[in-house]
């Protein structure tokens, strides 16, 4: 009986919606693309913190290209900070769920009593600086909050050692990754002073990837020769010190 009375209801919102689809379909169709697109891999990816961390580690790779909007010397978001603040949420809810007590290192109280500062500094300096330079600022804090937060989240997402050792290889898989596109960059545009008009440095025949600056696409590459030497030094035992 209930399911025979819930039926109409479900064709009552299903047919409205399909026609109401069907109209921004066809008056706009690539927004509503981007739209349907959009909030398909927000689901997927709120349901796997797992994969929301691999796939922030992809996004990675589009490196200035990731910016908001595109294009945008000036943008001061990025699709990684999007993943991260998600990645963040997750996590508080996680934690405020499962009502796991946080173990507080050294290091972890620097890094609260650093944001802490931070906050404070901001909260008592509002008319000191224009409202859109205090929005600025406080965004930042609020990215270095969610990327430090990872020191926590990794953890809990990859727990064993195993797993540990799989986050690293992708790690490195996209600073190698990374790499070849500095290289096909090289070859094929080596002269990047047609960017100059859009506020980015005009680079001749420098490596610099997706990144579009060779100090930090440099500062990148440092990162991931540390982790390929490590894990050298961590799988040869008997010769620990040969990666050197």
């Amino acid at each position: 009986m209930n399911k025979q009375l819930a039926a109409p209801n479900v064709w009552v919102m299903a047919l409205p919606t399909a026609v109401l689809g069907g109209i921004l379909t066809g008056l706009f169709p690539a927004f509503l693309l981007a739209v349907s697109l959009s909030l398909t891999a927000l689901f997927f990816l709120l349901r796997r913190p797992r994969f929301l961390l691999l796939t922030m580690l992809a996004v990675v790779m589009l490196g200035q290209f990731g910016r908001l909007p595109p294009g945008s010397a000036n943008g001061t978001l990025l699709v990684l900070d999007i993943l991260a603040g998600l990645l963040f949420l997750i996590w508080m809810v996680w934690w405020v769920q499962s009502k796991q007590k946080l173990t507080l290192t050294g290091l972890h109280l620097a890094w609260l009593g650093f944001l802490a500062i931070g906050a404070v500094m901001l909260i008592l300096n509002p008319f000191s600086l224009p409202k859109s330079e205090l929005a600025q600022n406080g965004f930042y804090l609020v990215r270095l909050l969610s990327y430090s937060s990872l020191v926590w989240v990794i953890p809990q997402l990859f727990p064993g050692v195993k797993q540990v050792e799989d986050l690293v290889n992708w790690i490195i898989t996209v600073g190698v990754g990374i790499t070849l596109l500095g290289f096909l960059q090289v070859f094929v545009i080596p002269d990047l002073g047609f960017l100059a008009r859009y506020g980015w440095d005009p680079h001749l025949g420098r490596l610099v990837s997706t990144f579009l600056d060779p100090n930090y696409l440099g500062g990148f590459l440092a990162i991931i020769l540390s982790l390929i030497l490590a894990r050298s030094a961590h799988e040869n035992q008997k010769f620990p010190w040969l990666p050197v």
